[in-house]
């Protein structure tokens, strides 16, 4: 299965959410009304990494599959996430 997930920033933690919604509707608000930051769209295709991404992303990608299919997306800490993910915007 090949999808695109778009990756978002919470505004005033070093939280990150991932979700097929490009518009990050679907995001659970922030305790203090903060907005979540649109950061980069990756594909995803659930066998292999990320394009542009390193290959430890396999140990997590399981378990943001089953995040996405259960809840509609999946939320990290940056040190959960590999580095070239939370960069902002821009070519990996």
């Amino acid at each position: 299965m090949h999808t695109q997930l778009h990756i978002f920033q919470s505004g005033n933690a070093d939280i990150f959410g991932l979700t097929e919604d490009r518009t990050g509707a679907n995001l659970p608000p922030e305790d203090s009304g903060a907005d979540w930051r649109y950061l980069r769209t990756v594909k995803f295709d659930g066998g292999s990494p990320p394009w542009g991404l390193d290959v430890a992303w396999k140990d997590n990608q399981a378990a943001v599959a089953a995040g996405i299919a259960q809840n509609g997306f999946f939320l990290a800490e940056r040190a959960n996430l590999p580095a070239q993910m939370v960069a902002p915007e821009g070519p990996l």
